[in-house]
């Protein structure tokens, strides 16, 4: 079997910021679905120079796939999802991640 990709579509995916090269041996050691979801976001991103992004909370919550209804306030989604996933990430990827909440409007 041989096979082979057009040299556009490899100048392509090599320089794009849409396809990401995620690594298995990374993937398989996490232990939460949020991880790998945030895993999966930054790889998508990592070709952007400098990237600084922000999130709406329901940005973010639909980021990192929590399902509608679950983990509504941001204390919750930072306790079972954010914290976790951020610790995975950063020990398990070749980069590091930070997260820098900004609490928005009067409480």
């Amino acid at each position: 079997l041989t096979y082979g990709f057009d040299k556009k579509l490899v100048a392509l995916l090599r320089h794009s910021s849409i396809f990401a090269k995620l690594e298995l041996k990374v993937i398989y050691q996490f232990t939460s679905k949020y991880s790998l979801a945030l895993y999966e976001a930054i790889c998508r991103r990592i070709n952007l120079h400098g990237c600084v992004q922000e999130f709406t909370l329901d940005e973010f919550r639909n980021l990192l796939r929590v399902e509608q209804g679950k983990l509504k306030g941001f204390a919750q989604l930072n306790q079972k999802a954010i914290q976790p996933a951020l610790l995975e990430v950063n020990g398990l990827a070749d980069f590091q991640v930070s997260l820098m909440p900004r609490k928005q409007g009067s409480a």
